[in-house]
């Protein structure tokens, strides 16, 4: 995954989820022979949530 668009997989994961004003948020890269998975949590007041981009 380009670095590039670690910015919008975030600003999507904190707004396609209802976790309150996010305080922190995480991406995840796994990287496996025959893929990639990447995956965003945001945590806020309301809990937290993730979004995981279909491997490639």
């Amino acid at each position: 995954m380009p670095a590039d668009r670690i910015p919008d997989l975030v600003r999507r994961a904190t707004s396609d989820h209802d976790v309150g004003s996010p305080q922190a948020w995480q991406v995840t890269i796994v990287r496996l022979p025959a893929e990639i998975t990447v995956r965003a949590t945001v945590t806020g007041p309301g809990g937290s949530d993730s979004l995981v981009l279909p491997p490639r």
